[in-house]
């Protein structure tokens, strides 16, 4: 009891960035210790020490968040009459939410690792590979200006999240 009254009373500043701090009152010691680890490990991710299995991480989630969209069309196609029942009784549609609950959960190992920019810039290469199963396995029509889209949403995420490169 004697602790949590004195840490009650002693603030505590806890650096986010340079510039910028927050005061925070009544931080224990351990949790103190867990906030300088994720901060260290934090900055070891914006400092572009990035270990080869975060790229791994990266593509998993990439992979993953396109089969949830190529599996979601297939179960688009092969459902007969949109009923609950039907969606639940279909394969398919169980397959794309295995693989949006794949992605969630390997996109959180990806930003432990990665930039926040970078993780979102890879993750619009999505449009590409979209773009490419619905030609090649859909036998859609992909125009230039689906590609021209697809670059322009490429590049707009860039240009938003650039500022993050220095």
């Amino acid at each position: 009891m004697g602790c949590e009254r004195k840490c009650a009373r002693i603030p505590y500043e806890i650096r986010l960035s340079p510039g910028r701090y927050v005061r925070v009152r009544g931080f224990h010691r351990l949790q103190r210790r867990v906030w300088n680890e994720l901060r260290a490990r934090e900055l070891n991710a914006m400092n572009g020490r990035v270990r080869p299995l975060s790229f791994v991480f990266l593509a998993l989630s990439l992979s993953f968040q396109t089969a949830a969209v190529i599996l979601g069309k297939i179960a688009a196609l092969r459902l007969g009459h949109p009923t609950l029942g039907a969606f639940l009784s279909n394969p398919w549609f169980h397959g794309s939410l295995a693989c949006l609950i794949l992605q969630s959960v390997v996109w959180q190992l990806v930003l432990r690792e990665v930039r926040l920019f970078v993780a979102y810039l890879v993750t619009s290469l999505t449009y590409f590979l979209v773009l490419v199963a619905s030609r090649f396995l859909f036998l859609e029509r992909v125009t230039i200006l689906n590609i021209i889209g697809a670059a322009v949403i490429f590049a707009g995420v860039y240009l938003v999240l650039r500022e993050d490169l220095a």
